[in-house]
């Protein structure tokens, strides 16, 4: 069902791009920032349960104080990483993102390296698509983000990503006949193949038209962390209003540091460049040690389905 909706979603996007319809830019930036507050940070609010989970053999106590420690150390090395080395920071951060979108909506339990890299390449499509179809804007925000404004920096990153592309689209390509012919697991739950592949075609339209903000915001808010937080109920079987008294709290943080970070970086910039590079360099510094823990937790999985059928 969710699969139907984004790709509707997707398709009313697309037909008011082609009427010329847009929204301000400060509009656009204003709503993401909003929906990554209350939508996409809040499906990684449990990370800490996970990492429990991870370090089982250890007390409460201990686990609870490595966990913490190790998390907030990576927040900090992140957010370094932006003005010290932001070329590999955020080329991590694409790689990261990558391999946690493919990865989060595809549970096969056993893979080979063509089939891994073709998910890989599927769930970077958010990243790349737009970057090969529309270079110059991806380059411009890259440059608004950066702490700096270095367009340079933005440029490499641009090339590189495009150098890598034709790799990317056949893997893709591969990924999307792999799936028409056996399906694909994701939350336990075996998709439609057909729904599953127009819902990839659609979104790589949507990547290869839309302004890169709407549809990362579309892709980021509306499909992953949605099925990030359906997952997490079903994980819990917690009521909808126990999910939200959970999760309201971390929202409410997170506003609370975007704001701080946007006081500190409108000193120097613009408004919307300011409201940028406070979304993108908060998300990647919670980001980034969330999907590392996914990263632990992907492989844990595999390792021990391979264990149990060697």
């Amino acid at each position: 069902m969710h699969s139907l909706v984004i790709t509707t979603l997707v398709s009313l996007v697309l037909l008011t791009h082609t009427c010329g319809l847009a929204l301000p830019k400060s509009a656009e930036v204003i709503i993401l920032a909003f929906a990554v507050s209350f939508i996409g940070l809040p499906h990684g609010a449990l990370d800490h349960a996970v990492g429990r989970r991870l370090l089982r053999d250890f007390s409460p106590l201990s686990a609870y104080g490595f966990f913490f420690a190790a998390y907030l150390t990576v927040v900090g090395v992140v957010i370094t990483g932006w003005f010290v080395s932001p070329l590999v920071t955020v080329l991590g951060f694409f790689a990261l993102s990558a391999w946690h979108f493919g990865l989060e909506e595809d549970e096969r339990t056993s893979v080979n390296l063509l089939h891994w890299l073709g998910i890989v390449a599927r769930g970077g499509m958010v990243i790349w698509v737009p970057v090969v179809f529309q270079a110059n804007e991806v380059t411009r925000l890259l440059g608004l983000i950066l702490p700096g404004g270095d367009l340079t920096v933005a440029s490499q990153i641009v090339e590189i990503v495009r150098f890598l592309s034709p790799i990317l689209f056949l893997l893709t390509l591969y990924d999307f006949v792999s799936s028409g012919r056996e399906g694909r697991a994701g939350n336990f739950v075996k998709h439609s193949n057909h729904i599953d592949q127009l819902r990839i075609f659609t979104f790589f339209i949507l990547f290869s038209l839309a302004d890169p903000l709407v549809s990362f915001a579309i892709y980021f808010c509306g499909w992953h962390s949605i099925r990030g937080l359906v997952h997490l109920r079903e994980q819990t079987g917690w009521p909808a209003s126990k999910m939200l008294g959970r999760l309201m709290p971390l929202s409410v943080a997170a506003l609370v540091l975007f704001g701080i970070g946007f006081l500190f970086a409108l000193n120097r910039n613009i408004f919307s460049q300011a409201v940028l590079q406070t979304i993108f360099v908060g998300l990647s510094a919670v980001a980034i040690p969330h999907l590392l823990l996914h990263v632990v937790t992907d492989s844990v999985r595999l390792n021990q389905f391979n264990g149990g059928v060697s």
